[in-house]
């Protein structure tokens, strides 16, 4: 094993210290540092404000929102950034021509489905709060999406980090002011104060854009060789989200809502420790994206591997000797989280991974890969919890969750490698 990191340290060395993936990785880390503070933050005073009852079924609605604003940019941002990645100005082109149209009609077709989904499922929330969520995560936040993206073309990757925790920041503020003045109907005010941030997000972000967007009068629909060449990236849209989300909305259905509020912060909070991982892979897509070397492209995968695979080990161990601490940070009525955390100490081990790895998959023009891959993640997640909840209650969900992560991760990865020894 020894030897084995010892040949990979140069990789390493060679792509991770020198050159601007380094310091686009340690200035978006750093951003992300404070994104993951102030997730932290919010997490804290919402479940304890809300709590645990509460936030388990305010934590289902946020997650099937996310899911279906996934879906609402219909992956015109990968475009966007994979059109960017050699010459700059298509991005705005691409954005003037089509994808703004697309996110508008494709959030307002996502946030119509929302509404009917959750009036099917019925997970007891009012429906000020659902529609407050909808039109914040389905029509909103994909067009602050589409700003950040063309920041991140142009390898300005920390500012486009920002753009996307500004609403993070708002929604911070927005709980610790209703913490300080509470009142009858917090879950309700709190959803309100959550558009409202996405809105003023979506404000600035348009506001400190190198470029104008065109007016709609200027949009138009894709044409079909258009809707053919993002159509792979649209249906990885439908997917990648699916992994991290699901199993919340899981839990506020098939749980009991105290329960699925121990379970949806233990699962958040080990998502959001995985900042760095993501940090990582937001800043060497660009470089992905336009790698023609094969040989170098190779060394870059095997570093990002063993970086990923590091720290997600380091992670787990953390994760298992500190659930006692987090626990406490959430108050006695939290307590569970020390049972719950330790089970879910693998599944970060696995997130990173399949981070690292689903996002090579996609800079390789393999997003169809990707998404079959998440589908059976999500698959293979919904039937275990199915199975395993009524025996094992939430340690079923948390058994379901870490195999449906190691097994995204060791295709993604087992798929990276055979395509690498068929080149």
């Amino acid at each position: 094993m020894i030897k084995k990191l010892r040949i990979m340290m140069p990789f390493m060395k060679k792509h991770f210290s020198q050159g601007s993936v380094a310091r686009n990785t340690l200035l978006t880390s750093n951003v992300l540092l404070l994104r993951l503070f102030l997730q932290a933050s919010t997490l804290i005073v919402l479940a304890k404000t809300l709590g645990a009852s509460s936030f388990g079924i305010f934590a289902g609605l946020s997650a099937a929102a996310v899911l279906s604003g996934s879906l609402s940019t219909l992956g015109m941002h990968f475009i966007i950034l994979k059109a960017s990645a050699g010459d700059q100005g298509k991005s705005r082109s691409i954005v003037a021509e089509y994808a703004l149209w697309t996110t508008l009609v494709a959030g307002i077709l996502m946030l119509l489905l929302y509404l009917f989904a959750l009036s099917l499922i019925n997970l007891g929330a009012n429906l000020h709060t659902v529609i407050a969520l909808g039109i914040a995560e389905t029509v909103i936040q994909p067009f602050i999406l589409l700003s950040c993206m063309e920041y991140q073309a142009r390898n300005q990757i920390a500012r486009s980090q920002i753009i996307l925790t500004l609403p993070i920041a708002l929604r911070c503020a927005s709980v610790f002011f209703l913490a300080a003045w509470p009142n009858e109907n917090v879950e309700s005010t709190y959803a309100g104060l959550y558009l409202a941030s996405s809105v003023i997000s979506l404000f600035v972000a348009i506001k400190l854009q190198p470029g104008k967007w065109p007016g709609p009068k200027y949009w138009r629909r894709p044409t079909m060789a258009e809707v053919k060449s993002a159509s792979g990236f649209a249906v990885q849209s439908a997917t990648t989200i699916g992994p991290s989300e699901a199993d919340k909305t899981v839990a506020a259905k098939l749980l009991t809502a105290d329960i699925a509020g121990h379970y949806s912060l233990s699962a958040r909070l080990i998502s959001a420790a995985t900042l760095p991982v993501m940090a990582l892979m937001i800043s060497v897509m660009p470089s992905l994206f336009g790698e023609k070397d094969r040989s170098a492209a190779k060394q870059k995968t095997l570093a990002i591997f063993t970086a990923s695979g590091l720290y997600g080990l380091l992670l787990a161990a953390t994760t298992w000797h500190a659930a006692p601490l987090l626990s406490l940070a959430f108050g006695s009525e939290y307590a569970y989280l020390s049972e719950i955390l330790p089970y879910l100490s693998v599944f970060s081990i696995s997130l990173s991974l399949r981070i690292s790895g689903t996002t090579i998959l996609t800079t390789q023009s393999m997003p169809l890969y990707r998404s079959a891959i998440e589908g059976i993640g999500v698959t293979l997640l919904i039937l275990l919890a199915v199975t395993l909840l009524p025996k094992h209650g939430v340690m079923g969900l948390c058994i379901a969750v870490t195999a449906s992560e190691t097994t995204m991760a060791a295709i993604a990865w087992i798929t990276l490698i055979m395509r690498s020894k068929n080149e």
